[in-house]
């Protein structure tokens, strides 16, 4: 059980957490109100009368699975790009359902999010994987507190826990005298205008095997 006040721009706000149900209400920006009624509240819940405290309507917080769903559906495919979107489920398939699907959204401390850290870089994935993830559930997080469901996001500010991840490495393959060659016949017939620009770039040994192939398709 657990009665708060929180002040909330120039409002203060009274939060009950009860037996897995939550309310949230403004009581105006008096601070001696609000301590007041949070008084109120505390002596009602000690003495078990929850039902003058919640209404029918009051939120029950869910299930991180189910409001992963619901933050996909109303947020992600609406307000992403359908690419975006499909590697925000990917990353909640493949890292954070496995953790959380089966928590209460308030369940999730700061330490369990160290502990999803820690396991991604104990598997060798990239700092980017990490912060991907970090940065998909810190949006859930985001998405629940402006629905008054929880007060503090557990996932906010984490990002110095990954500088212990690797960081992928590209490298250029430099091509050969043969391959030189091959490119340059390609670039003559493909694109003639910038052959002057490859030759130049090759002689000055600015452009790699990968480089040339995006060049020329």
């Amino acid at each position: 059980m657990g009665v708060k006040v929180r002040k909330r721009g120039r409002k203060w706000y009274v939060y009950v957490d009860h037996h897995g149900r939550r309310i949230c209400r403004s009581v105006g920006t008096s601070r001696e109100l609000a301590e007041r009624v949070r008084r109120q509240l505390e002596a009602k819940l000690a003495l078990g009368d929850d039902q003058g405290v919640f209404g029918p309507d009051d939120t029950v917080v869910p299930m991180f699975d189910t409001y992963a769903n619901q933050w996909l559906a109303e947020y992600a495919r609406v307000e992403c790009k359908t690419s975006t979107a499909d590697g925000y489920e990917g990353v909640l398939s493949q890292y954070l359902r496995p953790k959380f699907a089966h928590k209460r959204l308030d369940e999730i401390k700061r330490d369990d999010v160290k502990a999803l850290i820690n396991s991604l870089i104990a598997k060798d994935l990239s700092r980017n994987t990490i912060r991907n993830a970090l940065c998909v559930i810190r949006g859930i997080f985001n998405q629940a507190i402006e629905s008054n469901l929880i007060e503090i996001n557990p996932a906010a500010r984490l990002g110095r826990f990954t500088r212990t991840a690797k960081t992928a490495e590209t490298k250029g393959v430099s091509l050969r005298p043969n391959e030189v060659q091959q490119f340059l016949c390609a670039a003559r017939e493909v694109c003639s205008e910038y052959y002057s620009i490859f030759l130049t770039a090759l002689r000055a040994g600015l452009t790699s095997w990968r480089t040339c192939r995006l060049a020329v398709g």
